[in-house]
């Protein structure tokens, strides 16, 4: 029963980790505006960010915060992308095998990222 008990906090504990870490854009102050949801709900980009990323949609957060580079400060924006890409590396190995993320894919999406389009 230890075993379980560890290994459910231990689940837990790296939940709430992920959570706490998904961005905090809140203490970045990066205002991501308000957006349509999948849904056609309107919701504030910062909330909408955050799923994406708890629910591993890295290919949809990633065109979104493409899509910031228009409406945000270039500190800002290359901020966001700092932030995004640190997450990106760390995840646990098992997130990044089930969603097909290696260092150089991250890089990728990187180099995509500080591409300037229009």
């Amino acid at each position: 029963m230890v075993f379980n008990n560890d290994w459910l906090l231990s689940q837990i504990r790296g939940t709430a980790n992920m959570i706490g870490k998904v961005f905090k854009l809140e203490t970045i102050l990066i205002d991501l505006g308000v957006v349509e949801d999948e849904e056609g709900r309107t919701i504030n980009g910062n909330d909408y960010l955050n799923q994406l990323i708890i629910d591993e949609k890295f290919d949809l957060a990633t065109d979104f915060i493409h899509g910031q580079m228009k409406r945000l400060s270039t500190y800002e924006y290359n901020r966001l992308v700092d932030i995004y890409i640190a997450y990106l590396k760390s995840l646990d190995s098992e997130t990044q095998k089930r969603n097909q993320i290696s260092d150089d894919s991250i890089q990728t999406v990187q180099d995509n990222l500080r591409n300037f389009n229009w």
